[in-house]
């Protein structure tokens, strides 16, 4: 089961365009501790197995919850990596085309909200 958790959590991460770091933080574990995992250096430990399971298991849960609104504007520097970052992902590609269409409103509702 070890190796093939690995397997899985390798192609998460590149499927899904997260780092190391976005894992290990969301996992509760070190970036190297990710970092040796995928990379072969060290298998997924009985403590960990249920973390990395249940994280790969309720990350769609995770992305409906974090779905980009205007309800949590201004981002901070970090927020506004982490959104650059998942709509760099060609995965993403239609949520990017939502998110610039809802940009566009947003700058034409102020820009009618400042003309009156």
């Amino acid at each position: 089961m070890g190796k093939m958790l690995i397997s899985k959590l390798s192609e998460f991460v590149v499927t899904h365009g997260l780092t190391y770091e976005q894992v290990a933080r969301d996992i509760g574990v070190s970036q190297a501790t990710v970092c040796r995992w995928i990379n072969g250096g060290m298998g997924i430990g009985n403590r960990n197995k249920h973390k990395v399971t249940e994280y790969l298991k309720n990350w769609n849960n995770k992305k409906e919850k974090n779905s980009l609104s205007f309800e949590n504007w201004p981002l901070t520097e970090v927020q506004l990596q982490q959104v650059i970052n998942y709509l760099s992902n060609p995965n993403n590609r239609l949520e990017l085309f939502e998110f610039l269409a809802k940009i566009e409103r947003f700058n034409l509702n102020s820009n009618k909200n400042r003309l009156k």
